[in-house]
């Protein structure tokens, strides 16, 4: 592997809830109350947005760094792929989320972003040049930074001499996620998508359970099972968006449901079934509201720093009988030992988008 940095951007696109702005690029650029900056460390190159009361949705810089023009590209996905990697020629408005890998000849080059970055980041390239998209949006609205400097990402590059695609892969992912979070034990069991796409019902739900823990009887290191889209109470063919507020008719009362699975036929899978959600949080048994925690966690790469003025990376959630905290980290794995050490019935979370960005 060679490390390669990158060439300062040439311009800047500066998206605000009230306007967009295109700048040519110079470090540090500054708009209004807006700027922005780039900090060499080692090789990468991190991104750094200071703000006063303008509400920044995303920082686009584009880079006219000419690429090999017979190249063959491969793009990142949001969750995982569906069958759908592939190289292909270059299609400049093709979004490829968190990075992409380019192959001319004997040579594979690397484009990325470090993982745990403070922003839900895609580039797009073409022979004359790429561009790495930054979303910094709280929700759906601007970040207020409110004079604060947010680590918005750091971008980092590689090339390969004489390494086919896969292994070029492998070497750089392991680049871009230097602090992997591993469970002790393997996190297994059962998702009902996989098998019924969306047709179930909770005599469905209770049945499989039921052979999960049979089929696993006696093991210390216990499965799970997800509800997946099947549930809620809009679910269509057509259709598996909210609301997440009630369940349809397969799926009459959720917390009795739930409550069914602390029968020990079913609870010796997990002791908890998750109801599988796209970005959204089922509340346990009991409760009434989810009421966001708006602490600021520092940037885990610059302590000096602060990612956002409010964040979904923790809530608390307000429940009939206690209040208690979900995750710090929207993975399967977090939300695993959260409900298995809560001792709750609780939904579960799915890191998939419910839509594509817009740009």
């Amino acid at each position: 592997m060679n490390p390669k940095k990158f060439p300062m951007p040439t311009g800047m696109l500066l998206k605000t809830d009230d306007e967009e702005k295109f700048l040519p690029f110079q470090n540090p650029t500054t708009y209004k109350d807006i700027t922005v900056e780039l900090k060499p460390n080692g090789e990468a190159l991190r991104v750094y947005v200071t703000a006063d009361t303008s509400p920044v949705q995303r920082v686009t810089l584009y880079f006219a760094d000419p690429l090999p023009e017979k190249a063959q590209v491969l793009g990142g996905v949001w969750e995982r792929g569906y069958g759908d990697y592939e190289w292909r020629g270059y299609v400049p408005h093709r979004v490829m989320p968190w990075y992409f890998f380019l192959q001319s000849g004997n040579k594979t080059e690397a484009f990325g972003v470090h993982t745990q970055p403070a922003a839900m980041c895609w580039w797009t390239a073409e022979s004359t040049g790429y561009s790495v998209y930054l979303d910094v949006r709280c929700g759906g609205l601007g970040v207020r930074l409110n004079g604060r400097t947010l680590c918005a990402a750091e971008l980092c590059r590689a090339e390969y001499e004489d390494a086919d695609g896969f292994t070029a892969m492998g070497e750089f992912f392991s680049v871009l996620s230097p602090n992997p979070i591993l469970p002790k034990s393997p996190v297994y069991g059962a998702n009902n998508w996989y098998h019924a796409y969306g047709h179930a019902t909770e005599d469905d739900v209770l049945r499989e359970a039921k052979a999960l823990a049979e089929l696993t009887e006696g093991l210390a290191n216990r499965p799970w099972f997800i509800i997946d889209d099947c549930w809620q109470i809009d679910r269509a063919d057509n259709y598996n968006g909210g609301p997440w507020r009630a369940g349809n008719k397969g799926f009459p009362d959720m917390p009795d449901l739930a409550k069914s699975c602390a029968n020990p036929a079913y609870s010796r899978a997990s002791g908890y079934v998750y109801y599988g959600i796209t970005a959204k949080v089922f509340p346990p048994l009991g409760a009434r509201s989810v009421t966001p925690n708006t602490s600021t966690p520092p940037c885990p790469k610059c302590s000096t720093t602060s990612r956002r003025t409010s964040t979904p990376s923790q809530a608390g959630v307000t429940s009939s009988s206690s209040t208690i905290s979900l995750p710090t980290t929207y993975s399967a794995v977090g939300a695993l030992k959260w409900a298995t050490s809560s001792r709750t019935a609780v939904g579960a979370l799915r890191t998939r988008p419910a839509r594509r960005p817009k740009f």
